[in-house]
């Protein structure tokens, strides 16, 4: 239930930053695995394409726990 009131709840702006930052680093990430594979004679080297698979998992998880931060109204 606690996760289901901090998903609710009021997001803080500068994570609301975090999260657009994130979701900008993922989609940039799943465009260049895209691109690799969806573009003939265009290969990506293996540690690009290890990178931008790390940009995919960081930047969803960094949303994901950044939607779960919630504005303090108790003080």
């Amino acid at each position: 239930m606690e996760l289901n009131s901090r998903l609710k709840a009021k997001t803080p702006i500068w994570f609301k930053r975090i999260i657009r930052l994130a979701l900008t680093m993922s989609a940039s990430g799943t465009a260049l695995l895209t691109a690799g594979s969806a573009i003939p004679k265009f290969h990506l080297s293996s540690w690009v394409e290890q990178a931008a698979q790390m940009m995919v998992v960081a930047g969803l998880v960094a949303a994901a726990i950044s939607k779960t931060a919630k504005e303090d109204n108790d003080a």
